[in-house]
């Protein structure tokens, strides 16, 4: 047994079972999709619902509805609406260079739909693209713009400069400020003058919206910043009507300050709070908002950072009160800039590190005791067999998933839980596509058997999981794998519900659910999964 697992007080994993299992406030709805980075403007991706199956494979697209070779940009992520995947990449029509597009395909079959020019992301930015129902929009940031697309018809609705570049972050759109949502952007600064930009999204209304869609409503200077996607909880899961954001401090030497402004603000606001990173260092990735755990209590932020020296925990993670940016606590992690991730029962995994420099890429679990927290396991530490006896983590001698660029998405599926996330790449560059995506059990160590579930080449960037199905880009493409919601229908009336499972009993209708050519009861056990994937179970866990 290693160090880490030495280091777990006697009877943390029995506590670990027990708590798990429990419903908490940071689990989703089994239908809220994933339409932006993480998920939510919340940032927390974790969703409830079906699990997918990655040896399903339901479809690879590697190509345009011309036929022309998609290269798919490196780390960036893929978001959903009900029916199509979006997805940011690139193809060189014969005779012309590189062109950049917005793609959209259909979630059922992958058939390529419309391609939305956009610029050129600057410093092989992986934004990942936002799509709102409310406007039937998909927003990417690229370049120095921001550009809104119609969803159904891929045209160009409005385009807003914004005079200074943007790279890694996302885009933010809120749904609860009435006429007057607003989308949320950082661009890029290491000179210290770096802004939180807020433009309006929704129609212009003299009295209570008098800005036109993509107008920019206000920016805050917040200092340096690289890849801080700002972070939002709605009013109705409990948030404070505030937009959160970090900051890089000074490159290299830090502090990075995570702060936060009212998001409904008509001129630029003063920040509620700023918040130092307790450790000096500075955050080059985004936050994450949790509801609170129970009434009188209030939201919970999260920042994990990057310091460029030092060893496998020479970073640090932060949980800070989210009305007033007290300090809860802070504890050491590996250097990233993806987002955490808190998980109901008190748990956060962040995925981090580099290959070399002393460290290596890796997912940490933390359990989060409110004032304090602990690390649980980290998957290289855990895994790590010193095979030549150097007290060095070699490559080939530890389990090599997740890393600073690559975020992970978690699945709750009644008593199971998994993580699904990609392998940083072996390259010289970490900007290149993953080969491969894994999916682990969290309840377990890395050292037990069972951790690793399962694994599928060719894919690995930042995922979208939605209705059993798990959308990712990679090497080979942007796949779909699990079963698409459609084989759930088996009345065929166009929603998924306890009539389907009626039609089957009585032998009507698309009864082959995994679509295998038999009718059987793992048709049956398929639906019912599917239909009672809302439920919480305590029990055992599967494998």
């Amino acid at each position: 047994m290693n160090a880490c697992a030495r280091g777990i007080a006697p009877g943390l994993w029995v506590i670990i079972l027990l708590t798990l299992v429990a419903p908490g406030a940071h689990a989703s709805g089994p239908t809220d999709g994933w339409a932006s980075f993480a998920r939510t403007p919340s940032r927390v991706s974790v969703i409830e619902g079906c699990l997918p199956d990655l040896s399903l494979h339901a479809w690879t697209r590697a190509t345009d509805a011309s036929g022309l070779a998609i290269t798919f940009h490196g780390q960036s992520g893929v978001v959903l609406s009900k029916d199509s995947v979006f997805a940011i990449g690139r193809v060189t029509p014969p005779g012309q260079g590189a062109q950049w597009r917005l793609f959209c395909f259909s979630r059922d079959s992958g058939t390529p739909g419309w391609a939305a020019p956009i610029p050129a992301p600057v410093l092989e930015s992986w934004s990942s693209p936002c799509y709102d129902v409310r406007t039937a929009s998909v927003y990417v940031a690229s370049g120095s713009f921001v550009t809104c697309i119609n969803a159904q018809t891929g045209q160009q609705r409005w385009q807003t400069p914004l005079g200074a570049s943007v790279v890694n972050a996302s885009p933010l759109v809120t749904d609860d400020l009435g006429h007057s949502n607003r989308l949320f952007i950082t661009d890029f600064s290491t000179g210290g003058d770096g802004r939180l930009l807020c433009l309006n999204v929704d129609a212009f209304h003299a009295a209570q919206n008098p800005y036109q869609p993509g107008a920019i409503v206000w920016s805050a200077m917040i200092g340096s910043t690289s890849g801080n996607t700002p972070a939002y909880l709605s009013k109705r899961e409990g948030g404070l009507g505030l937009v959160y954001v970090a900051t890089s401090g000074d490159f290299f030497f830090g502090p990075g300050e995570l702060l936060a402004f009212p998001a409904d603000a008509g001129v630029t606001p003063a920040p509620a709070f700023v918040a130092p990173n307790p450790e000096g260092h500075g955050y080059y990735g985004g936050v994450c908002v949790t509801s609170p755990a129970s009434v009188g209590q209030d939201p919970a932020l999260y920042a994990a950072s990057y310091h460029f020296w030092g060893g496998l925990f020479s970073s640090s993670l932060v949980r800070l009160n989210a009305r007033t940016g007290e300090l809860a606590w802070s504890i050491a992690s590996n250097r990233t800039s993806t987002t955490p991730v808190p998980i109901s029962g008190g748990y956060v995994l962040v995925s981090g590190g580099v290959s070399g420099f002393g460290s290596v890429p890796s997912i940490t679990l933390y359990k989060d005791n409110a004032d304090h927290a602990q690390r649980v396991w980290d998957s290289a530490l855990d895994s790590w067999i010193d095979e030549n006896s150097n007290g060095v983590i070699d490559p080939g001698e530890y389990l090599r998933v997740g890393g600073w660029t690559i975020q992970p998405a978690c699945v709750i599926d009644q008593a199971r839980r998994r993580v699904f996330v990609g392998v940083a790449p072996s390259g010289a560059s970490a900007y290149t596509p993953c080969a491969e995506l894994v999916a682990f059990d969290y309840t377990r160590s890395p050292s037990m058997p069972g951790f690793l579930v399962e694994s599928v080449e060719g894919v690995g960037a930042s995922p979208a999981i939605d209705d059993g199905t798990l959308f990712s880009i990679g090497a080979q493409g942007l796949r779909g794998m699990g079963y698409p919601a459609t084989r759930y229908d088996v009345n065929t009336d166009g929603r998924i519900s306890i009539d389907d499972l009626y039609a089957w009993e009585q032998g009507l209708g698309a009864r082959d659910v995994n679509a295998d050519g038999d009718i059987n009861e793992t048709d049956r056990v398929l639906l019912l999964s599917r239909l009672r994937a809302g439920e919480w179970a305590i029990g055992a866990y599967d494998g």
